[in-house]
């Protein structure tokens, strides 16, 4: 588990400040903010720091091949997927319903990545996925929808969600 460990302290020293040579490269490529780069840079790659935690709560990850490994695997995916969305979606135009709803999951799929007992993060995983359902049964047609009417149909497959559109991913 340390070679683990040292692995991904390399992998981050690449995007963490504040050496962050990725971050610099791309904002000067791209004539943006070194700290807006950072930020965004620092939201996709959570699933990195998700799978960190991961290893050292779910050593079957790295030491038992097999089931035993599936089902860490797949109990580190879930949290990661519900702490990216946490992050990056919107789940109301309200942001006194928006807000609460991202911290509530954002909790879960903590629950989910650092508690111990395999069956209380399994319990914790209803509510990742639940919330995850909801977002791309009800909030990701509303924001497809609503790209559809501002840049047409045609458009739609080669671009992104507009900023201000019900279900953008930040």
């Amino acid at each position: 588990m340390v070679h683990f460990f040292a692995f991904f302290l390399g992998v981050f020293g690449e995007l963490t400040p504040p050496t962050s040579l990725v971050a610099a490269v791309t904002a000067k490529i791209a004539n943006a903010s070194f700290y807006q780069t950072l930020n965004r840079a620092l939201q996709i790659c959570i699933s990195l720091f998700t799978l960190m935690a991961g290893v050292f709560v779910r050593p079957e990850l790295v030491i038992e091949p097999g089931l035993g490994q599936m089902r860490g695997a797949l109990l580190v995916l879930t949290a990661t997927i519900g702490i990216t969305f946490s992050l990056q979606a919107r789940f109301s135009d309200r942001g006194s319903v928006d807000l609460p709803v991202r911290l509530a999951l954002a909790l879960c799929a903590l629950i989910v990545l650092l508690y111990p007992s395999e069956q209380v993060a399994a319990a914790a995983c209803l509510p990742v996925v639940l919330t995850i359902a909801y977002w791309i049964i009800w909030r990701r047609p509303a924001a497809t929808l609503a790209m559809t009417k501002a840049v047409g149909p045609a458009v739609l497959a080669t671009s992104f969600v507009k900023a201000d559109s019900p279900g953008r991913m930040d």
